[in-house]
């Protein structure tokens, strides 16, 4: 009897761990620069070592659907190549050419989408430094001057009550964060240039990291949760 094969999901940080068939609600949705491991186990579907050092893309990145074709990660081409060896998933963009050895050749997976289903909840996009410098166009919501040497501000301090939500957090730049201080916006002369609020995560903006050198995922992505 053949070994059974196990498709082990390790959530981003913060997150759950949970195999493919028990993710509930809880299951926090993936974002395109966060750092995920999608795992495939499995005896039939292990790429031998002398072919995975002749590819020379080994960071290519794949695009993983469901099987109701929604967006669900991404993931490297290895990997990917496991998932589709072991009978898990199926090719629908190429766009890599074809991975070749004694005898045998594969095509190199662009998208792949899932053999099964996996509910989840509706996305929404991680609330971390990163993603709320993105949202803001890595601009200072005060100066409107465009940096990546970007600090986080709670436009009402934490200390007055302030959360540490999506609507409380603007991009500033050092000296703008320095000139607010621990002040209530309304008792300085800054305004924000605009009133800050959670992202809207549509399949664009979750993936658009990967897009510019992925063309190809856009009619994937177009549409989703818009």
């Amino acid at each position: 009897m053949a070994a059974p094969t196990t498709v082990i999901f390790t959530s981003f940080s913060p997150g759950l761990s949970r195999q493919d068939e028990g993710m509930t609600a809880e299951t926090p949705f993936p974002t395109p620069s966060s750092k995920r491991r999608l795992t495939l186990v499995t005896p039939h579907a292990i790429l031998h070592p002398a072919i995975c050092r002749a590819m020379p893309m080994n960071n290519a990145s794949v695009l993983i659907l469901n099987h109701n074709y929604e967006p669900l990660n991404v993931s490297n081409w290895r990997r990917a190549m496991a998932m589709i060896l072991g009978g898990r998933a199926e090719i629908l963009e190429n766009g890599r050419g074809m991975l070749h050895s004694v005898g045998r050749a594969w095509p190199i997976p662009s998208v792949i989408r899932l053999n099964y289903l996996i509910r989840r909840p509706l996305p929404r996009v991680r609330l971390c430094r990163k993603e709320v410098f993105r949202r803001d166009n890595h601009t200072c919501q005060y100066c409107g001057r465009q940096s990546h040497n970007l600090t986080m501000d709670h436009v009402v301090p934490r200390h007055r009550g302030g959360e540490h939500t999506w609507d409380n957090l603007a991009s500033a730049c050092p000296q703008c964060n320095r000139r607010k201080g621990g002040k209530a916006l309304d008792s300085t002369n800054m305004r924000l240039l605009r009133a800050p609020v959670e992202p809207k995560p549509t399949g664009r903006y979750l993936f658009q990291p990967y897009l510019d050198q992925n063309l190809e995922w856009d009619k994937f992505l177009q549409g989703w949760w818009e």
